[in-house]
């Protein structure tokens, strides 16, 4: 069993919801540093900052990103808002491919 002194970390994934206080940019240094292999961004959270450029900053600093919560949310009640849905889903997966997610998650209700 590995330890959690930095020398087992390669395998974990730091999630971003976890440390609220750190931006996009500082939640990958901060993994870097720590030694985390991963980190599951948010959606909501990339702001400014831009998927394409946390992408790159990620694969600068060998953390992968290992999830991007959240898409979905398919359901509306017409025509208008599930196009509207639609139209961010396609934004997240844009969003996943530019990070170098290795997961997209939805929450389909």
């Amino acid at each position: 069993m590995s330890s959690l002194d930095g020398r087992g970390l390669g395998r974990l994934a730091m999630n971003q919801a976890t440390i609220p206080k750190w931006t996009s940019e500082e939640a990958i240094e901060g993994c870097a540093r720590a030694g985390y292999a991963a980190l599951g961004l948010w959606r909501d959270r990339i702001g400014e900052a831009g998927a394409s450029r946390l992408g790159r900053l990620a694969r600068a600093a060998d953390v992968k990103i290992s999830s991007l919560c959240r898409g979905g949310w398919f359901c509306a009640s017409d025509e208008v808002g599930r196009r509207a849905r639609m139209q961010d889903n396609f934004r997240a997966v844009e969003q996943a491919e530019a990070l170098g997610a290795m997961t997209l998650v939805l929450v389909c209700g």
